[in-house]
């Protein structure tokens, strides 16, 4: 199969850090772009405000998106992702987290693709672009203010040569949330990283303290 070609998806992006920025304050919006497209970025995705829940802002930190339009089930404009989130999050697996209010998803590649494998190719085609780069981390940064609880999740395979890009961005994620000291928990995959949540990985581990020891 081809390799899906960022590069030129990439030189077409028109988000600013100001456009996203004004997105992610708008609190009507619960995506961004509204229509995300594969090969174009998803830089957030989170629930919509409802004054009379109450509990913590709980942020997935995945790693890269779908074109999912909802933090919902399939059906509803959400992604075999979203669906595997929501239903173990109101279950004792999620006990230390306790209630949530709302929920967001970042990721350490904001570019749409549905092969993993391609992913690296986007990130490759990122650190080409410095302004892209920067712009992603600070959403990320934007996110991890504001979240109570932080639950990382963008998988392991770090030493296999499609994941060895994760290191990087990882790395810089873990170091921003010490730097605000804010609450964290993941399942754990046997190399030390955060194991996502396909294929029932979570039913079969335990949520612990990130970063890890």
């Amino acid at each position: 199969m081809r390799q899906f070609d960022f590069s030129d998806e990439i030189d077409l992006w028109r988000d600013t850090r100001d456009t996203v920025l004004a997105a992610w304050r708008d609190e009507a919006v619960h995506v961004y772009p509204q229509t995300p497209t594969r090969g174009g970025p998803r830089w957030f995705l989170r629930t919509g405000h409802e004054p009379n829940r109450t509990g913590q802002r709980v942020l997935f930190i995945g790693m890269n998106p779908s074109s999912a339009t909802a933090f919902a089930t399939r059906p509803h404009g959400g992604d075999p992702t979203i669906e595997a989130i929501l239903e173990l999050l109101d279950t004792p697996k999620f006990d230390l987290v306790g209630e949530y209010q709302r929920l967001c998803i970042v990721n350490l590649v904001p570019i749409i693709n549905s092969r993993s494998k391609d992913v690296g190719n986007a990130w490759n085609s990122m650190t080409h672009n410095a302004e892209l780069c920067d712009l992603n981390l600070e959403v990320c940064r934007w996110a991890i203010e504001w979240a109570d609880v932080i639950i990382p999740m963008w998988g392991g395979s770090m030493n296999k040569s499609e994941f060895t890009w994760k290191k990087e961005p990882s790395e810089t994620i873990e170091r921003l949330i010490r730097k605000y000291d804010k609450s964290a928990f993941a399942f754990k995959n046997r190399d030390n990283t955060p194991t996502h949540c396909a294929y029932g990985n979570w039913n079969r581990r335990q949520l612990v303290a990130f970063p890890f020891h």
